[in-house]
């Protein structure tokens, strides 16, 4: 799989359509015959201060694990 740079409303529809699956023990991005474990990184236009500040990303990048 190749790293995908989304938007914030681009992740949240990958997860409202189950296309990426938090199964509690990690983040799976399905394709048609498989399901990758992935990793999200948060992309942010600043240096994050606080911890609230990680979850005010504007984009992520998601690559294979």
């Amino acid at each position: 799989m190749e790293e995908k740079i989304v938007t914030k409303q681009e992740i949240i529809e990958l997860f409202e359509k189950n296309i990426l699956v938090d199964s509690g023990k990690g983040w799976f991005y399905k394709t048609d015959n498989k399901s990758l474990e992935v990793e999200i990184i948060a992309i942010h236009d600043f240096e994050p201060k606080y911890l609230k500040d990680m979850y005010r990303a504007g984009n992520y990048k998601i690559k294979a694990k």
